[in-house]
Parts: C-alpha cells; sequence; structure tokens
C-alpha cells in the first residue's frame, strides 16, 4: 500500500496520484518527487558528486567488498523475498547487487537527491525509483525487506516506524 504524503490516506495504485486528495508528484527526468524541498537541499552533499561515483564504485575495493557482505547477509536471512525497498540507493551500486542476486524479486529504490536516480536507473532498469524523504516513508505493510546503507548516519530525525512498511 502505499502512503500519500500529502493526506497520509493509504491507497493500492501503480502511480502516486493520490485518489483521496488528488496529490500527484512533480517528476523530475521521469522519476516521482515526493519531497522536493529535500531534493534542493544538499545539505553536506554535493549531488553532483554522483556523477564522480558511478564509475568507480565497480572497481573499488570498498564498495565490492560491501556489496558481497550485503549480499552474503540477504541470502542468509532472507532467501527468498518478494519486495525489496533500498532507502538511499544513490547510483544503484546496491540495487543492483540485490537485482543480480534476486532475480525475481520486485525492486524499489529511494533517493533524497534525484541526481543519483539516472545511474540507479541504469544499472536497474526494471526497479521502480522514485525521490523521498526517509523520514516519511511513502509505504505501508509493503516490503518484506528494507535496506539502508550508509543513510542512518546521514539522517537527522530516524524516529521511523518500519513495521507500517514491512509485511509481517
Amino acid at each position: 500500500m502505499k502512503r500519500c504524503p500529502n493526506c497520509s490516506r493509504t491507497y493500492d495504485a501503480a502511480g502516486w496520484d493520490c485518489p483521496s486528495c488528488g496529490f500527484a508528484p512533480t517528476l523530475w527526468k521521469g522519476f516521482p518527487v515526493l519531497a522536493p524541498d529535500l531534493a534542493r537541499a544538499a545539505t553536506g552533499f554535493r549531488p553532483e558528486a554522483y556523477a564522480e561515483l558511478a564509475p568507480i564504485e565497480a572497481d573499488n575495493f570498498w564498495f565490492r567488498a560491501r556489496n558481497r557482505l550485503i549480499m552474503w547477509t540477504m541470502r542468509r536471512h532472507f532467501p527468498q523475498i518478494g519486495r525489496y525497498l533500498e532507502i538511499g540507493c544513490g547510483t544503484g551500486y546496491v540495487l543492483a547487487g540485490v537485482a543480480k542476486t534476486y532475480p525475481e524479486t520486485r525492486i524499489t529504490g529511494t533517493e533524497i537527491f534525484c541526481e543519483g536516480l539516472p545511474y540507479a536507473a541504469c544499472r536497474v532498469p526494471r526497479a521502480e525509483l522514485l525521490q523521498m524523504d526517509a523520514r516519511a516513508l511513502p509505504y505501508e505493510a509493503e516490503f518484506d525487506v528494507i535496506g539502508a546503507f550508509d543513510v542512518l548516519e546521514h539522517t537527522r530525525k530516524t524516529n521511523w516506524c518500519w513495521r507500517r512498511c514491512c509485511t509481517p
């Protein structure tokens, strides 16, 4: 289920147009933008850095090793995943690992800065991608597994309710 970022009502639909209040997100290069103010507030991070980061991740020991550890942990604890959400997907490097490890899984990636989404789309064309505020997840009981790698330490307010977004 989706949760409208405007009126907080839940609904089950393919798009982001809220049937209750009529909210429709703006689009940036085809990606839904649910928190436009945050997309522009590049505090502590240069959104242009995605262009520098994307070409080096696959050859960098840190990113390769981290992906191996993440995939090992996921396979061990979640042998099957129907729906996966990654908060802070950046350029989609981890998403690509998840897509390869779980080829049947429906994958959603989110990022606070829109500039990372085109890179993630190139890496995982089948993923649903959108811009959002990680502190206001627009989902309820939607995912089997949620990943947030290198995200929490960059978030000021972390009072999320994970149970609202994960299936029991």
